[in-house]
């Protein structure tokens, strides 16, 4: 309603990211997968792929322990910038995950 998921979005990842890497060197933190959904109003933004990207890359924490969740609904709504979002993610060793 006030065009802010994207904005909210962003930074669940952003502190999600920094929180996990204080504590990569955790067993439990290194043997986990750690979902964040991902809004239908983030996923039409152009550049939100390449923040997520840039976001792990400094972040440091390993991608393959993340699993970002998109919406069917925003999958069928989006479908060329879903397909493009997850192609992206799973090139960089994260996970994508349908989440109904």
């Amino acid at each position: 309603r006030y065009q802010m998921m994207s904005a909210i979005d962003r930074w669940v990842i952003r502190r999600t990211l920094a929180e996990l890497a204080k504590a990569t060197n955790t067993l439990e933190i290194s043997l986990a997968t750690y979902c964040i959904n991902v809004s239908p109003q983030s996923l039409r933004e152009a550049t939100f792929v390449e923040y997520i990207e840039d976001a792990i890359a400094e972040s440091g924490v390993a991608p393959d322990t993340l699993c970002f969740e998109l919406t069917e609904t925003a999958m069928v709504h989006n479908f060329e910038k879903a397909q493009r979002f997850i192609n992206r993610l799973q090139k960089r060793g994260c996970r994508v995950a349908l989440d109904d």
